[in-house]
């Protein structure tokens, strides 16, 4: 789980993660959580607390799920009932191992961890080290260089900042943005890019929680959603059946949108947004 109030930024660790979500949360702010796989990370950060529908993304991957703590609603119900889905390392529980603080920045931004810490604390908790063989989602090779299209842009609002893409046609991916800014990730000086861009529109509101009002995202169900991918767009559905269930994605005619290989940024983002492109 990583923060992305204007104190957290720039955050460490996107240029190596797999899968990228951005979802709202309390204070008209956003969230990310960074989902690794192949690539590891010197840097990861800065760390912050989990809301109930990141835990089921979470459950998808059934994955290390590092955070520190969360609201109520997670705490007493959420990783409780997901504890066969995930393997939970909360800093404030008990789960303080890969994570330590950085003088550079002020608290609550300044909590980190990297790839080799978390790795090497998931195995001290004797956690499984391999895939474990759960649903996977469609992918497909790259389109050749000269059916790519020159360009295209794609913005897209949250109420703290703007989100950009701007697709490299050489590269058959997407420069990201933060309000009209290109994202470096000072982990390792790199750009960050995506090659997969899927923007899922999914109710968003302010419920009354355990311990107070609370953001809450509907990601289990179904919505529309826009596939950015090698310079086009495909509008299509989302779909999640289960708080464990993987989200997938079809197009109008209910196939399978395969995807291009590479980085992947799910962007939630309530419904009515308006996400221009062109």
């Amino acid at each position: 789980m990583i923060d992305d109030y204007k104190n957290a930024r720039p955050q460490s660790g996107f240029s190596s993660a797999s899968i990228v979500y951005q979802a709202m949360i309390d204070d008209s702010s956003d969230r990310y959580m960074m989902v690794f796989q192949e690539g590891t990370a010197s840097d990861i950060g800065g760390v912050r607390s989990a809301r109930p529908y990141f835990v089921y993304w979470a459950a998808e991957y059934k994955a290390l799920f590092g955070h520190f703590g969360g609201d109520a609603q997670v705490l007493q119900r959420v990783l409780p009932a997901m504890a066969g889905n995930i393997y939970n390392e909360d800093a404030l529980s008990g789960g303080s191992c890969p994570y330590h603080r950085i003088d550079t920045r002020a608290a609550p931004y300044n909590a980190y961890t990297n790839s080799a810490a978390l790795i090497r604390c998931a195995a001290a908790r004797k956690y499984p080290a391999t895939y474990q063989n759960l649903p996977v989602r469609t992918f497909t090779d790259d389109t050749p260089a000269s059916a790519r299209p020159a360009s295209q842009s794609v913005t897209i609002p949250y109420l703290a900042e703007t989100i950009g893409y701007q697709y490299d046609p050489a590269t058959n991916s997407y420069l990201r943005l933060v309000n009209k800014q290109l994202q470096v990730d000072p982990a390792n000086n790199q750009q960050i890019v995506a090659r997969n861009i899927v923007v899922m529109f999914q109710a968003y509101s302010i419920v009354p929680s355990l311990d107070k009002l609370r953001p809450n995202v509907v990601n289990v169900g179904s919505g529309k959603a826009i596939v950015f991918k090698e310079g086009r767009a495909i509008t299509g559905t989302w779909k999640k059946t289960s708080n464990t269930a993987l989200t997938l994605l079809y197009d109008a005619t209910g196939n399978a949108i395969p995807l291009v290989r590479g980085e992947i940024f799910m962007q939630s983002v309530p419904i009515g947004t308006a996400v221009t492109y062109k």
